[in-house]
């Protein structure tokens, strides 16, 4: 395919061999034209694509030296050919290279460039430079006077068109995926989140659950655990969207499965912690607070795993119980391992929470204080919805609708 004649004729009366040389150089364009076409039609990768167009250029325009910089999330090498990869790595975009508007001659500008490369070309959609592809001299005799008749031009921006809508393409697929995974641990989340609790005879029970994206990485749970024991559990996983969300569900499956096994609390929160490890190998951990109840002596024991305090309310009174451990999942083993004990009396509270609770800001900066609120509440030994609706009422006057930071859980345990 390959041709040293020139493809313009050279006068307004041109000969027939110049006529038959200009015939036969635009057939052999509209022969890649319709090769790179097919390929995209087919769906020919990338790499591809580009074998397609450094071959075409190189077989009409001896063109053997190429670099194509492609705008992603930043200016990237996509292609080269002919180039070591430590002279191509000298081209960095900048905003000078907007005055690139068609196709021009880089030693004719002041552009750090390889020595071998002679010509820039940008690619652009509307005003939005899509790519600048470089290359070599073209062969003796080619001209780029008339942009509009001129091939490399069109190729140009057809492979580029290629990419930019392979790349499209892709990032629908992606979110396609993302939104299928999304809904899916929606659906799981909605599962691990209680609709109804034990009988309000023994225990009164609120709570409010608001994840800071379509899914968060909280998680609360009451069940009974024997004839007359309950327990309580509230956490909190690190990170955030679908990833936390499957561990919680994991952590939630775990739980519910080894407090069947009559593990006393000290054990469970042990092998909560080394089922944790295994599975993430201490690049996730969760904090927890696990409480069993007991309806018929009111005794309560619990463990506090690097979790917000739980919250103790009697007549007016806030006590913060930390007792416990480090957060589940950092260590193999945990370093110590204490049990909080406490007597409860009827009217008496327990508020569970995430931090997501302390977080919440006012315009102004400051953080949510919720114990002075929550004082008065058990003073007037309010019900736990009324209590949990007091609580969101200080917390809606106090952010002024300054939107909050984290997922947001709260578990309001009235002893009826």
């Amino acid at each position: 395919m390959a041709s040293n004649q020139k493809i313009e004729p050279n006068a307004n009366n041109p000969t027939a061999e110049e006529l038959g040389n200009l015939l036969s150089a635009k057939q052999m364009e509209i022969n890649a034209l319709l090769e790179l076409t097919q390929a995209i039609n087919n769906n020919a990768s990338i790499e591809n694509l580009f074998r397609i167009y450094q071959f075409t250029l190189r077989a009409l325009y001896q063109v053997s030296s190429i670099v194509v910089l492609y705008k992603d999330e930043d200016w990237n090498i996509l292609y080269k050919q002919g180039i070591k990869e430590k002279d191509a790595e000298l081209l960095k975009v900048n905003q000078d290279w907007a005055a690139f508007r068609k196709i021009t001659r880089i030693e004719n500008n002041n552009l750090e460039a390889p020595e071998a490369l002679k010509w820039i070309i940008p690619v652009r959609h509307k005003e939005q430079f899509l790519a600048f592809v470089l290359m070599d001299e073209f062969r003796e005799g080619y001209t780029t006077d008339n942009p509009s008749d001129n091939f490399v031009i069109t190729i140009t921006n057809i492979i580029i068109s290629a990419v930019e809508n392979k790349r499209l393409f892709k990032r629908q697929l992606e979110q396609a995926r993302f939104s299928k995974e999304l809904e899916l641990a929606e659906e799981v989340q909605s599962m691990l989140v209680p609709s109804t609790f034990p009988d309000k005879e023994y225990l009164d029970i609120a709570s409010y659950y608001q994840p800071y994206a379509e899914v968060g990485g909280d998680y609360y749970d009451i069940f009974p655990i024997s004839e007359d024991e309950y327990l309580i559990c509230i956490a909190d996983v690190s990170g955030k969207n679908v990833s936390a969300a499957l561990l919680m569900a994991n952590f939630q499956a775990t739980l519910r499965a080894s407090s069947e096994m009559r593990f006393d609390l000290k054990r469970l929160i042990q092998y909560l912690n080394k089922r944790l490890f295994e599975i993430t190998s201490g690049d996730r951990f969760i904090t927890t607070l696990i409480a069993v109840y007991n309806k018929k002596d009111y005794s309560l024991r619990y463990v506090n795993a690097g979790h917000a305090p739980l919250y103790h309310l009697r007549n007016g009174v806030l006590t913060e119980m930390y007792e416990g451990s480090i957060m589940l999942g950092v260590n193999e083993s945990l370093p110590f391992l204490d049990e909080g004990q406490m007597q409860l009396r009827k009217n008496e509270y327990l508020v569970l929470y995430t931090d997501g609770l302390t977080d919440i800001q006012c315009p102004k900066g400051t953080f949510f204080d919720p114990t002075i609120c929550l004082k008065q509440f058990s003073e007037n030994k309010l019900s736990a919805q009324e209590t949990l609706d007091g609580l969101m009422k200080e917390i809606e006057l106090f952010s002024a609708g300054k939107s909050q930071p984290d997922d947001l859980s709260i578990l309001v345990v009235k002893v009826p």
